[in-house]
């Protein structure tokens, strides 16, 4: 059933039709598989980096995520798990103990991956928490400030 639902939401959307990703050439099966991943990676980036923050945020940051994707050409778990890019990912990889929050974060990551939402972070492919200040952000341009985070893209 879920097979099924998942090639009848293909059917209707083109994966990443708001970024750019080349799924390597795979079968239908394989191809499921692979969105299912990219889902599942993108929903952990935002359940451990935003879950704490209003809803608006937590699209923020998915949005980061996907114009990651764009700017590097590569899949959205490569995206999430590059080295020290995101602190959750850094060291054992935290468990998922709010399934609630996490069953949102799924939610927001299908929208942000079928294009259905406007990226409304300017661009922005970083971003902070604001009680710091990382010696990178210098060297980029704000775009915005929601809630706990302030987002930046190359200036």
């Amino acid at each position: 059933m879920r097979l099924l639902l998942i090639v009848v939401l293909l059917s209707f959307m083109s994966p990443l039709s708001n970024y750019t990703y080349e799924y390597p050439k795979q079968t239908e099966n394989q191809l499921t598989k692979t969105i299912e991943r990219d889902i599942d990676c993108l929903a952990k980036n935002i359940y451990h980096e935003s879950r704490g923050e209003p809803t608006k945020g937590q699209y923020a940051v998915a949005h980061v995520t996907m114009n990651r994707v764009s700017q590097y050409g590569l899949s959205v778990c490569r995206v999430v798990y590059q080295p020290s890019q995101f602190s959750w990912t850094i060291g054992k990889t935290p468990a998922v103990y709010d399934k609630v929050a996490f069953d949102k974060a799924k939610e927001i990551a299908w929208d942000v991956y079928r294009g259905d939402t406007h990226d409304f972070t300017g661009g922005a492919t970083y971003y902070h928490a604001k009680y710091v200040k990382p010696n990178w952000s210098r060297k980029f341009k704000k775009t915005l400030a929601l809630g706990s985070h302030i987002f930046y893209k190359v200036a």
